[in-house]
């Protein structure tokens, strides 16, 4: 009986850590990091039946997403995050790309036990540096579901689901043309590490 008191007991306790995770003031820091690794062809048909296949094109991508929060109320934080991405890509020509954002992210975490579900908004202004290209601007605009669980109360695994919505303008200054903007959106499935605090 009394190995079932002190089991119980310390059950009881593990659960109540585990609670604080997300409590008002908590800080919650971590990130992402991300190394993708592809390549890509394509071939054009015309209607006089030949065709015409591009050269092969191997790319190379790697992301580093850091963040940083606080627990403005419980299950609510409000937090800074960066990405620094860095692209490659080669096919008769070597291509390479740098990306830099900063902005704001709110998170909201239903806590059951030792797992949260989160839903995520976040915002990001920054550049993009291409190889024989001029700089680019951009803001990138994100929200998606994320899962985190707990391994303890300091550390947790997330998945996010994170749709984003991209502007970029890209200042051209040459041959009468001042800049081009363009739109885009694209879907990301990321997994990081966070420590609450």
């Amino acid at each position: 009986m009394k190995q079932i008191i002190l089991l119980i007991s310390a059950i009881s306790i593990s659960m109540a850590s585990m609670a604080q995770q997300t409590d008002k003031l908590k800080v919650l820091a971590g990130g992402i990091f991300n190394m993708n690794l592809g390549s890509a062809s394509s071939t054009t048909n015309f209607t006089s039946g030949s065709s015409s296949k591009s050269p092969s094109l191997s790319t190379f991508d790697l992301s580093l997403t850091p963040d940083v929060g606080v627990f403005l109320f419980k299950n609510f934080a409000l937090g800074l995050q960066m990405e620094a991405k860095s692209s490659y890509a080669k096919d008769t020509v070597k291509t390479s790309n740098s990306s830099f954002n900063v902005g704001p992210f709110v998170r909201y975490y239903y806590k059951i036990g030792n797992i949260a579900p989160f839903l995520q908004l976040s915002y990001g202004v920054g550049t993009v540096s291409s190889s024989g290209t001029n700089s680019i601007k951009g803001s990138v605009l994100g929200v998606g579901p994320g899962f985190a669980f707990f391994f303890n109360d300091r550390i947790g695994i997330e998945a996010l689901l994170n749709y984003q919505h991209l502007s970029q303008t890209t200042d051209i200054n040459a041959g009468g043309l001042a800049n081009r903007k363009s739109i885009g959106n694209n879907l990301k499935f990321n997994i990081g590490l966070q420590v609450y605090l």
